[in-house]
């Protein structure tokens, strides 16, 4: 069996400094990964490594830029190779679109400007109580949505690809009945409805 000297696994402890600079520095992995993802990155690389001259190419995007981004992420785990063959890792697999455990959606909506605008202002929240989102958007969140379609379609999509985690779950956990009816109160798009009346055609949906 392989053994590690005390040198050597101390040399793979990180120090609280260097834990903590992650930490702090969380916020720049959520806007690289939200580029990643809504560029579809991931989904390029489903069929083999490219390099990131060609991914540029197929994104539209900047190459020496993108390979920064793309850099870093795989210093982390979240890619892997070089700069001539990127390859999807486990964790990368997860940001395609249309996978089991697929997170895409999520990431995304996780680097859009009316979340991290909105916690930016954490400050007021915490001063006074009050949302942070309505003190940067002047309207609840809900009514913002009605404004900008667009945002509440990548929210519902995020939230459907967190409630799929659980679906399976609640399907077999649950005794629904033969026949009748169920009332998804609050169901965003439907997700979870679906998937108990795909289990169970006996029944009726609301």
């Amino acid at each position: 069996m392989l053994q590690l000297s005390k040198a050597d696994a101390n040399a793979n402890v990180l120090s609280p400094n260097q834990d903590l600079m992650a930490l702090i520095a969380g916020a720049r992995t959520t806007q690289a990964l939200f580029i990643v993802a809504k560029l579809g990155v991931a989904d390029l690389l489903s069929d083999g490594p490219k390099s990131c001259t060609d991914l540029a190419a197929a994104i539209g995007a900047h190459a020496p830029a993108l390979w920064r981004v793309l850099r870093a992420l795989i210093s982390i785990g979240v890619f892997a190779g070089d700069q001539q063959a990127l390859v999807l890792t486990p964790l990368a697999a997860r940001l395609q679109t249309n996978v089991p455990g697929s997170l895409r959606a999520y990431a995304i909506m996780s680097g859009e400007r009316w979340v991290w605008q909105s916690w930016g202002a954490i400050e007021h929240s915490i001063r006074t109580g009050e949302p942070a989102f309505e003190h940067v958007f002047g309207a609840p969140l809900f009514r913002y949505y009605g404004t900008n379609p667009d945002a509440g379609q990548v929210s519902a999509a995020a939230l459907d690809s967190l409630s799929a985690r659980d679906n399976a779950a609640i399907i077999a956990t649950y005794g629904f009945p033969v026949s009748g009816t169920v009332v998804d109160i609050g169901g965003g798009q439907g997700a979870l409805l679906a998937a108990v009346l795909g289990a169970n055609p006996g029944l009726r949906g609301l």
